[in-house]
């Protein structure tokens, strides 16, 4: 089953002109029958994985957890960052009155 060209007259199904999705569904139809195959047989079908998928989703995954973490670091600095940026704030308005309080 050629399932890129299966995928290619599905979305030509959706088009505006009517003859070309009615076609279009035609054609995959017959790309059924030619495979001995049902649409039934295609939407219960559950994607190949192979070794290589595995290794790369782990990595991934690995990688994801990373930039979390990354990512909690990140924003308890942003946090500790807006602390003294308020209390400098803070600082410098009493700098200010008591400059021109003397």
């Amino acid at each position: 089953m050629d399932n890129d060209r299966l995928v290619k007259l599905l979305n030509l199904s959706s088009s505006n002109n009517e003859g070309e999705a009615i076609s279009a569904i035609k054609k995959a139809n017959s790309l059924l029958k030619e495979s001995n195959s049902s649409w039934e047989d295609i939407l219960k079908e559950k994607p190949e994985t192979n070794k290589f998928d595995k290794i790369e989703y782990a990595i991934l995954q690995r990688n994801l957890q990373k930039e979390i973490s990354i990512s909690r670091e990140l924003k308890d600095e942003l946090k500790f960052s807006k602390m003294i940026l308020k209390y400098l704030g803070i600082f410098i308005i009493f700098l200010i009155i008591v400059i021109i309080l003397k």
